[in-house]
């Protein structure tokens, strides 16, 4: 977004370098919160599948296993992506 301008006792006048850097500032902060979030939610899903039952085939058999490193790598992947 663009900032270059604010209203002053109904008068429009410039915002300051200050200023401006503050609201970009806040802007990425926002992005980056929301990008977070979408990381965290998708890390969420891909954790709610580790049910007990997918825990213990991973205990018992190779495909289990398998799919349990597999997950554990897509996890570390996302996380990996925060901000």
């Amino acid at each position: 977004m663009s900032y270059d301008m604010k209203m002053v006792d109904g008068q429009l006048v410039p915002l300051t370098a200050a200023e401006i850097a503050e609201l970009e500032a806040r802007d990425a902060a926002d992005a980056a919160r929301a990008h977070n979030a979408a990381l965290d939610a998708q890390i969420a899903a891909l954790e709610a599948t580790q049910t007990p039952r997918r825990m213990r085939d991973a205990a018992l058999t190779e495909a289990g296993k398998t799919w349990l490193a597999d997950l554990e790598e897509q996890i570390a992947a996302l996380r990996a992506q925060r901000t």
